[in-house]
């Protein structure tokens, strides 16, 4: 492979959802479940089932598990069937490492269907706004006293949203005094921006699995979805919330209160969970993801280079590609003859693990724990905050079968006794 091929080769190691509306979207798409049905077929099938045209369902996975990817293929099929379809980027309104509120969330999911929904024509889009922002200076206690500006354009208030942690604040305190009045009119107002088509809608609210970076923004991500359950059925409208994956394993009864389980893309299980043994129709996915990236990969990896990699990546296909463009560079850097060496994939393999290292190094008690446990961790009250940091962090990855166990990641299992 000349430099050309090397280059692009790394460049199609992309992060990127795969749209199934372009032409990368089309060639690189590998579905990855085993059974023929994936767990968006199964929100497909309950939207489709509900005669009320209302449902409200969860899905989670972690990053580089192909959420979104399957949500905008379940996009084009509602489409195709009828229906009208708005995803909500919430990465664009919220700030996701923040603590989060009930406020806070359903204004960003208002001003979502503002931005996203299909309107016949630019006015009525400009009125939804209008709408809403009567709705905000409506439910507010005093308006003179805070100030709050909420400018003239839908993308002001988006920045607010995002980016200014005083606004919000100042939002939730006014706000807030009437929230069961704000949290009717906010759905009202959703349900008529649906209804302006005569078409059933679906919200998929994206990106949700995001929520939370530190203990105390994970705790408000738990107590937005277990206590504010009724407040984010959107009644004449189904809505699809994706969570984050500690959301379902850690706290399984808050789904009780949703249509449905909640639904899983998780990454692959690559070994026996006892004998370690590797799973082939597995390897085989990911072997073909690879491929459809780029045909000619061996010219640069052999066939055990790449088993290994897959192996250590846990399944995730972003770490997988992670490790395979850090293995790129290192040849790269070197000029090094192709395919590369062993030693090379050393370096590679210890760059990339070392991020690893650091994440796991407050957190050795409870890795050990699931290590000795063979991943049977019941996680006691006071450590799920850790393990929910670990489940976002890669470091634990979590399994369903028939009940939810864990698996350390392979790049993380050297540091932990």
């Amino acid at each position: 492979m000349d430099l050309a091929g090397l280059r692009q080769f790394n460049a199609n190691l992309s992060f990127e959802p795969l749209d199934p509306d372009t032409e990368n979207g089309q060639k690189w798409y590998v579905p990855l479940w085993e059974h023929g049905t994936a767990p968006t077929d199964e929100l497909l099938a309950t939207i489709e089932l509900s005669d009320d045209r209302t449902s409200a369902q969860l899905l989670t996975g972690p990053d580089g598990s192909g959420k979104t990817t399957e949500l905008l293929r379940l996009r084009d099929t509602l489409l195709d069937r009828g229906y009208q379809v708005a995803r909500v980027d919430m990465t664009e309104y919220l700030d996701m490492d923040g603590a989060i509120n009930i406020v806070d969330f359903l204004t960003a999911v208002a001003l979502g269907v503002v931005d996203e929904l299909p309107a016949a024509d630019g006015n009525v889009a400009k009125g939804r706004f209008e709408r809403l922002l009567d709705l905000l200076k409506r439910v507010r206690v005093s308006v003179d006293k805070v100030g709050l500006d909420f400018g003239v354009a839908s993308v002001d208030l988006k920045t607010q949203l995002k980016g200014n942690p005083d606004f919000v604040r100042r939002l939730r305190a006014e706000v807030e005094p009437n929230l069961a009045q704000f949290a009717i009119e906010i759905r009202q107002f959703i349900a008529a921006a649906g209804a302006e088509a005569d078409q059933p809608l679906v919200l998929i609210v994206d990106q949700g699995e995001k929520l939370g970076g530190d203990d105390q923004a994970m705790g408000s991500v738990r107590d937005l979805f277990a206590h504010h359950s009724a407040r984010l059925l959107l009644p004449g409208v189904h809505v699809v919330y994706t969570v984050p994956a500690y959301l379902a394993a850690l706290l399984p009864a808050f789904a009780q209160r949703f249509d449905g389980a909640v639904r899983q893309i998780l990454t692959l299980k690559l070994t026996d969970r006892y004998t370690g043994a590797p799973i082939e129709s597995c390897l085989a996915k990911l072997i073909e993801i690879v491929s459809r990236r780029e045909p000619a990969w061996n010219d640069v990896f052999t066939d055990d280079q790449l088993r290994r990699l897959i192996l250590l990546s846990g399944g995730n296909v972003r770490d997988l590609f992670r490790l395979l463009k850090e293995a790129i560079l290192k040849a790269f850097a070197r000029h090094a003859e192709l395919p590369i060496t062993d030693d090379l994939m050393d370096e590679a393999v210890r760059a990339v693990r070392a991020d690893f290292g650091q994440m796991t190094a407050e957190t050795g008690d409870i890795l050990s724990e699931v290590k000795q446990a063979q991943g049977n961790y019941v996680v006691p009250e006071q450590n799920v905050q850790r393990v929910a940091r670990l489940m976002r962090q890669h470091v634990l990855l979590p399994h369903l079968n028939g009940t939810w166990w864990y698996e350390i990641h392979p790049l993380a299992l050297p540091f932990v006794t």
